[in-house]
């Protein structure tokens, strides 16, 4: 057996995504992968393929492959140390990150000479941005991938498989990538397998892809590939673009005039539950105040909707793990509202490794109790005879202990027990602390279908409960 160790950095990335002509942000753009699933860059599953190919058949002084079959079991996020063990005399290969497996490779030798270099490139244009899909279109969807200009330059990034498998066939397995990430199914798509025999020459200079089936329950299309020196099947996932609540609905659930005079504090108001809760309340005839963490435009289009809602918003920056400094600004503007909603959150969903990762216990645990006690007694301080009401959201997920979300659910039961603790030290403060259930936002979006209450609907009976609650202590 034969090991091998990698960490794929940034510039392999960039490096890899110019060649293949795979830009899906997924891959290059680190704010555009922190909001989406895992929360990080991905290392292109093909090029994390073609490198253990590659180098197993370095290992081995050359060789022929007739055939590829390859399961991609977890991605691989950049600055991963990817440990590949090499057996069956290089046949099979599996890729794993802190020993767990998160890439799987068949491979089937040829005693065949190498096929010919691609001579005719293909005059097709290749997609400069991801194409934007509907999951449930996709059946029966047909169309073809061109060759990156420059996908020739990966036979120098891999010249043991290059010269295994020929110019063509590198091509073509560069080309599924960019059919997933780019094509179909484009933006939120995300490899699950390939199944290819290389054919050298005896296919057209593009890559054709025919979708046979779509299985929505799990979100995976499957995929007929032919071109390119390849034919087989690939299977990806689809994700969906989130779309939030229209402003029909946010008015539907909300009297107009009901929360007129309130200056409510959204922590965490730039999307998700935060936006809707800011939205409801400007619907309702109040003036939120929003915090923005990164950048002043995370909150543009909270603030263009809260405008067609009739209302008006502040803002403020806020870090939820550090906040002493937006609470000082908030102080200097004069705020004294009575309410605050805190929807200030990392990522929940991630990609899951070991049966604990205390790095992102601690992550949560920065935001859902350290950040929310320097922040409530940062807001408590000045106004020690004045009421505050906070709203802390936890999950229906420290009930049902589902092992996704064992850091989560152990920071949000930590959250729980402080709220508790901060309301028996502080007379004018209370907490309404709810177990929300999985709601439809971004940060539950994922490639299993699982059912997910109304973010309006579920957001307005509290929102009314906390504008009009009193401190029960006061």
């Amino acid at each position: 057996m034969v090991d091998l160790t990698r960490t794929f950095s940034r510039e392999d990335q960039s490096r890899f995504a110019e060649l293949s002509g795979d830009v899906n942000p997924i891959h290059v753009d680190p704010v555009w992968a922190l909001a989406n699933f895992p929360g990080e860059l991905v290392v292109h599953g093909v090029h994390t393929l073609l490198w253990v190919l590659d180098c197993t058949l370095a290992a081995a002084g050359g060789g022929r492959l007739a055939a590829i079959r390859a399961t991609f079991v977890k991605p691989v996020l950049v600055g991963d140390v990817v440990t590949a063990a090499v057996r069956d005399e290089g046949r099979l290969l599996t890729l794993s990150v802190g020993g767990q497996p998160v890439l799987v490779v068949r491979a089937r030798r040829s005693p065949e000479a190498v096929p010919d270099a691609l001579t005719s490139p293909s005059n097709r244009q290749l997609r400069t941005a991801p194409r934007i899909r509907i999951p449930e279109e996709l059946a029966g969807v047909t169309g073809d991938v061109a060759p990156s200009p420059q996908a020739r330059g990966l036979t120098g990034m891999f010249p043991a498989l290059s010269a295994a498998i020929g110019e063509i066939a590198m091509i073509g397995l560069s080309g599924l990538s960019v059919l997933v990430g780019m094509d179909c199914p484009g933006l939120r798509g995300m490899l699950s397998s390939i199944d290819v025999s290389l054919v050298g020459g005896r296919t057209a200079g593009h890559l054709a892809f025919a979708v046979r089936r779509y299985i929505a329950a799990i979100s995976l299309v499957e995929m007929d590939v032919e071109g390119l020196g390849v034919i087989g099947h690939v299977a990806a996932f689809a994700g969906r673009e989130y779309a939030p609540p229209s402003d029909h609905a946010i008015r539907a659930a909300v009297r107009p005039g009901e929360f007129k005079g309130a200056s409510p504090l959204i922590v965490g108001a730039s999307s998700g539950l935060g936006a809707v809760t800011a939205r409801l309340l400007a619907a309702g005839g109040a003036e939120p105040v929003l915090t923005w963490h990164r950048t002043p435009g995370d909150l543009e289009s909270v603030r263009a909707s809260v405008r067609d809602l009739g209302g008006t918003s502040r803002e403020v920056r806020l870090d939820a793990t550090a906040p002493r400094e937006g609470v000082a600004t908030l102080q200097r503007a004069g705020w004294s509202g009575a309410q605050m909603y805190f929807f200030a959150t990392p990522r929940i969903f991630r990609r899951r490794l070991a049966a604990y990762s205390p790095q992102d216990f601690r992550t949560f645990f920065s935001v859902y109790v350290e950040g929310f006690l320097e922040l409530v007694e940062g807001l408590q301080a000045p106004h020690a005879e004045s009421p505050l009401h906070c709203f802390y959201p936890s999950s229906i997920a420290l009930e049902e202990r589902t092992g996704d979300l064992l850091e989560y659910g152990m920071a949000k039961l930590a959250g729980e027990y402080l709220c508790a603790t901060l309301t028996q030290k502080h007379r004018t403060l209370s907490i309404t602390v709810v177990r929300l259930p999985r709601i439809d936002t971004r940060q539950t979006q994922a490639f299993a279908r699982a059912a997910a209450a109304s973010a309006e609907q579920t957001m307005a009976p509290i929102i009314r409960a906390v504008q009009s609650a009193k401190t029960e202590h006061a």
